[in-house]
């Protein structure tokens, strides 16, 4: 019986401490992020000041790193992803919104990613 107390623990302690990673997501890493890291108050929804606030904090890092900041000035805004114009991001929106972008990038390119695989090289020839 005490093994399996301790075991419950153990694995209660372990998953409250991926829950507690995944709520303290860094916003200014590189790459896309979650929804959940967008979603700042946790209500299961983006606002605008959230959204707003999240691409602040992000360029603002971009900046201190001294790093380019591209296509700044063609990023999606907040309409591009409140589709039914409800003042604020559901999660379905926000994948949907997600999945078009990525069908506008060039083939063999990720979201945050510089050369896709394949990119650069010269193709197979058949022999």
């Amino acid at each position: 019986m005490r093994k399996v107390i301790r075991t419950m623990t153990i694995a209660a302690l372990v998953m409250g401490g991926a829950y507690g990673m995944a709520m303290a997501q860094d916003v200014t890493a590189r790459g896309p992020l979650p929804f959940t890291a967008w979603d700042l108050n946790k209500d299961g929804a983006i606002s605008k000041a959230e959204f707003d606030k999240v691409r602040q904090m992000r360029q603002q890092a971009r900046a201190k790193e001294g790093r380019m900041m591209r296509n700044r000035a063609n990023a999606p805004d907040f309409t591009f992803f409140d589709k039914n114009n409800d003042g604020k991001i559901s999660q379905e929106e926000f994948v949907a919104a997600r999945q078009a972008l990525m069908k506008q990038r060039p083939r063999g390119m990720g979201m945050g990613r510089g050369m896709g695989m394949g990119q650069g090289r010269a193709p197979l020839q058949q022999q």
